[in-house]
């Protein structure tokens, strides 16, 4: 039973994290509705990517969450946030712009659990 119950957890997360890389969309083209991140891992690893300044903070973090499965190091539960001003985002909905992000940012990728 409780290798069924393992299995059927992992199944959801698989589920989970291929919905959440379904809906990482496309990296925008340099211009004005373009924002520049560059996110720094727990591992160290930093990504600099283009996304559109009406994404959201969710989508962000999907993409995350994305990135660090894909590289072999997955977060379950991934906190982003700047220290230049110290600063935790937190609301999924809020928008890159929104959020005080747009033209360009530098993120911390943290993982909350550790």
């Amino acid at each position: 039973a409780a290798e069924a119950e393992a299995a059927a957890a992992e199944a959801r997360a698989t589920t989970a994290l291929q919905a959440k890389r379904d809906a990482v969309r496309v990296e925008p083209p340099a211009g004005a509705g373009a924002t520049r991140l560059r996110l720094q891992f727990p591992n160290g690893t930093k990504v600099t990517r283009r996304f559109g300044r009406d994404e959201t903070i969710g989508a962000l973090r999907g993409f995350a969450e994305v990135h660090c499965a894909d590289s072999g190091f997955p977060i379950a539960s991934i906190g982003l946030s700047t220290s230049h001003p110290k600063r935790d985002y937190e609301d999924d909905a809020e928008t890159l712009e929104a959020a005080g992000l747009h033209p360009q940012a530098a993120l911390f990728v943290r993982d909350l659990d550790a």
